[in-house]
């Protein structure tokens, strides 16, 4: 994509939503230089517990290539305290805050590339439920997570590449990182 360009797809489940938005994140994450930290942010870091051996698989990969993963999520469950745990070096960083109001949008900055996804507002409720009644990750609420990823529900990722908005973005959510120039 040329300054300014983007594409925009839909999927029928979330699990084929983030088999593409891995693959393409992960193109990304290649072709931008070794500084360009990978900026993050998630309503709820459901894809932690939910697939968690994919999602632990990503994030290994982007610190193996020096690069930083900075999670931000909007939640600030006892679920979404607990993850925090698991990123605690200058490599991979973790906040709470929400930063937007659409609890149905998540967003990753790599470089000048933006991915925008929406999710379906019925997953989107059931995660809400799934972090509001349960205090503590486990089996059960792993598998609970994971299914959402295989219902049958439209989704959507944007994929843009634009310096002046990611930029902004980046600006947004680095203000509560160490992030390394």
């Amino acid at each position: 994509l040329a300054d300014k360009e983007s594409v925009s797809y839909s999927f029928a489940t979330i699990q084929q939503l983030d088999a593409f938005w891995g693959h393409a994140q992960n193109i990304v994450i290649r072709a931008t230089p070794v500084h360009e930290a990978v900026y993050t942010y998630d309503p709820h870091y459901w894809f932690w517990i939910g697939r968690a051996e994919t999602e632990r698989t990503l994030v290994e990969e982007v610190t193996s290539l020096g690069k930083q993963f900075l999670m931000t999520v909007g939640g600030s469950t006892s679920l979404d305290k607990a993850i925090r745990r698991d990123f605690g070096t200058d490599m991979r960083q973790y906040h709470l805050e929400r930063l937007f109001e659409d609890d149905r949008y998540y967003v990753v900055v790599i470089g000048d590339y933006i991915f925008e996804t929406h999710l379906d507002r019925k997953a989107s409720e059931l995660i809400e439920e799934i972090y509001r009644r349960n205090t503590e990750s486990s089996g059960i609420v792993a598998q609970m997570l994971g299914q959402i990823s295989k219902m049958r529900v439209r989704s959507r990722l944007k994929l843009s590449r634009n310096r002046t908005q990611a930029h902004k973005l980046k600006a947004k959510m680095a203000k509560n990182f160490f992030v390394r120039r």
